[in-house]
C-alpha cells in the first residue's frame, strides 16, 4: 500500500497551496512534478518542512516557463547543474531536471545528464535524502521510495546507497556526521565501516568546498555535537592533521559555552594546534583573509599567555596587549587558556574593558583647551586607560584630569 504524506501539520497552509499550484499546472503541461530530499525526509519525522525542493523529468527551464504565469514567478539564479531559483509568491523554489551522475574521478564535481525520478533518486547521498512526493493532482503526497528511506527514517539510520559513495564524493563524510548530530541518528554499520574506510578521499576536495562543508557544519544547531562526534570518527584529523591536537577535546567542550558562529567554532579548532601548523591548516581549509587573521590573532593571543599572568600588570596594560586582537581569538583564550588569572582578565577583557571609552569627546576636550592634533589622542588614551584601572569613574573626574593635565602641561 502507497504511503501517502499528510503536509497539513508540516507545511504551512501558503506552502501547501502553491505546491498543489505548481503540481497541478505542470500537470496541465503533461509534466508530473516532485517534492524530494530532506523536504520529505522532514515531512516524515513530522518537521516543519523550510525548503522546497522540486524535480521534474522535464527541463528546469521549461518547467521554469510553465510555473511564471500560475505561480506569478520568476528565475533568480541558474547553476552549472541545471538547477534554478524560482521566486513565487513570496517563496524560493529549487527546481531541477532529474538526473544522472558519473564522477570521472574522486573528490570531482560529476558530470551530469537527464535521467528518471528514480535514477536520480539513487545518486544521492543518503536513503533519508533519496524520498520523492508526488505534486499532481491525482496522486498528491504519494510517496515514491526506491532506496527504503522511510524505513530507515523510522529506525534513526544514516545509511549511504553504495560502497563507493564516499569515494565519489568525500564531503558527504560530513554531511553523515551533520545529518546524524542534527536527527540524533546513528550512522548504519557498513556506512560507518565505508566512512572510515575512505577518509583518505578527503584529501581529493579542493579548499573552497571543504570550507563551505565546515561551514554547513559550524551553523548547525549543535555545532558542538558534530564536532565531537567528527572527532570520535577521525574525521577532522583526516581533513588536516593538526586538527588532532591533544586540545580538541577541551576546545569542543567549550564549543558549548560560545554563541554559534562560524569564526568563533573555528579558532576553537585551531587554538591548541601548533604556530608551525597555522599556514598550511589555513590553506588546506581554502580560509578567507578575514578567518585567516582571525586564526593568527588566536595565535597571538595564545603565545601572549605567560605575559598576561603577570599580576602587576595593570588592567590597561592588559587590554592595551590584546588590543585590536580578533574578539573572536580572545574569547577563545579566555575559555582555552591553561592559567585560570589570564582566562579571567581576557573575559573581562571581552565582556567590558575592550568596550571602555571616556565620556569626554575630543569636541569636549577642546571646549576644556586641548589644542587639536597628536596630544588630545593621547589624553584620550589615558582617560580610556584611567577609566579601565578604575582610577576615573565618572565624566566630572575626567574632566577634573583634563584640567589637571592642562596644568601641568600650560
Amino acid at each position: 500500500m502507497d504511503t501517502v504524506l499528510a503536509f497539513e501539520n508540516t507545511l504551512t497552509a501558503q506552502d501547501l497551496a502553491l505546491l498543489r499550484k505548481a503540481g497541478e499546472a505542470t500537470h496541465a503541461a503533461g509534466i508530473r512534478m516532485y517534492l524530494v530530499g530532506g523536504s520529505v525526509r522532514d515531512a516524515l519525522l513530522g518537521r516543519q518542512v523550510l525548503d522546497l525542493d522540486l524535480v521534474t523529468e522535464a527541463p528546469a527551464e521549461e518547467v521554469a516557463r510553465i510555473l511564471t504565469q500560475p505561480l506569478n514567478a520568476q528565475v533568480r539564479a541558474r547553476s552549472q547543474f541545471g538547477t534554478l531559483k524560482l521566486h513565487a509568491e513570496g517563496r524560493t523554489l529549487d527546481l531541477a531536471t532529474s538526473r544522472t551522475e558519473r564522477y570521472a574521478r574522486p573528490g570531482a564535481l560529476p558530470s551530469v545528464q537527464p535521467g528518471p525520478i528514480e535514477a536520480d533518486l539513487w545518486r544521492r547521498d543518503f536513503s533519508v535524502n533519496a524520498m520523492a512526493v508526488a505534486l499532481w493532482p491525482d496522486n498528491f503526497g504519494t510517496l515514491l521510495d526506491p532506496t527504503g528511506g522511510q524505513g530507515d527514517v523510522q529506525r534513526g539510520v544514516i545509511r549511504a546507497l553504495h560502497s563507493e559513495s564516499f569515494q565519489d564524493d568525500a564531503t558527504r563524510i560530513l554531511r553523515a556526521v551533520r545529518y546524524a548530530t542534527r536527527l540524533d541518528f546513528r550512522i548504519e554499520r557498513r556506512t560507518l565501516g565505508w566512512l572510515k574506510r575512505d577518509l583518505r578521499y578527503l584529501d581529493a576536495i579542493s579548499p573552497p568546498r571543504l570550507r563551505r562543508e565546515l561551514e554547513r557544519l559550524f551553523e548547525e544547531v549543535d555545532a558542538p555535537g558534530c564536532l565531537r562526534l567528527a572527532h570520535r570518527l577521525g574525521v577532522l584529523s583526516a581533513v588536516h592533521p593538526a586538527l588532532g591536537h591533544p586540545g580538541l577535546r577541551k576546545a569542543i567542550q567549550a564549543a558549548r559555552r560560545m554563541a554559534p558562529a562560524t569564526q568563533g567554532l573555528l579558532v576553537l579548532l585551531t587554538y591548541g594546534c601548533a604556530a608551525t601548523e597555522i599556514d598550511s591548516l589555513s590553506d588546506r581549509l581554502g580560509l578567507t583573509n578575514e578567518q585567516r587573521k582571525v586564526v593568527k590573532d588566536t595565535q597571538s593571543v595564545k603565545a601572549l599567555e605567560p605575559h598576561l599572568t603577570y599580576p602587576r600588570l595593570l588592567p590597561h596594560e592588559f587590554a592595551d596587549a590584546v588590543n585590536g586582537m580578533a574578539p573572536e581569538a580572545v574569547l577563545t583564550a579566555s575559555l582555552l587558556a591553561s592559567d585560570r588569572f589570564a582566562q579571567s582578565r581576557l573575559l573581562r577583557f571581552v565582556d567590558s574593558w575592550s568596550r571602555v571609552v571616556p565620556a569626554l569627546t575630543g569636541r569636549d576636550l577642546e571646549r576644556l583647551g586641548v589644542p587639536p592634533g597628536p596630544l588630545m589622542g593621547t589624553l584620550l588614551d589615558e582617560l580610556r586607560d584611567a577609566r579601565i584601572d578604575s582610577r576615573i569613574r565618572s565624566k566630572q573626574a575626567e574632566i577634573k584630569y583634563v584640567k589637571r593635565w592642562l596644568r601641568q602641561v600650560q
